[in-house]
């Protein structure tokens, strides 16, 4: 589906999943405020199986580091930022990695199955 940039840098990827991501730029600070330009960007690769989210985050370590995640979100913070991202897409929270290596941050969260369709069973009524 291609690429979707905003001003700010943010990218959302959607490798060949029937899936459009519109709106899944990050919550950020007022422009002009002391943390507008201290917040790292992050770029999102959503997949079939999973949703990927990249950033830098130099000088931090994973003890600084705080990630937590909804169904639908991720918010990654650290002493000097706070960032929310929307995914748009429901995740797996018990199936979450976290990595940070040379400052570089990486998130991964597994995608929840979509169900097209159930069967469901009918039973007669107690009497």
């Amino acid at each position: 589906m291609g690429t979707h940039a905003t001003e700010h840098g943010f990218c959302v990827y959607n490798d060949e999943w029937p899936l459009t991501l519109e709106g899944a730029e990050p919550e950020l600070p007022e422009e002009g405020s002391d943390s507008y330009h201290d917040v790292p960007m992050f770029e999102v690769l959503a997949r079939e199986a999973d949703v990927v989210l990249i950033g830098a985050v130099p000088g931090l370590t994973k003890e600084e580091i705080d990630v937590r995640v909804g169904s639908d979100h991720v918010i990654i913070a650290a002493h000097h930022f706070s960032r929310t991202i929307t995914l748009h897409v429901e995740v797996e929270v018990t199936k979450v990695t976290a990595q940070v290596e040379q400052g570089i941050l990486t998130v991964r969260a597994e995608r929840k199955p979509i169900l097209k369709e159930i069967h469901v069973d009918v039973r007669a009524a107690e009497e």
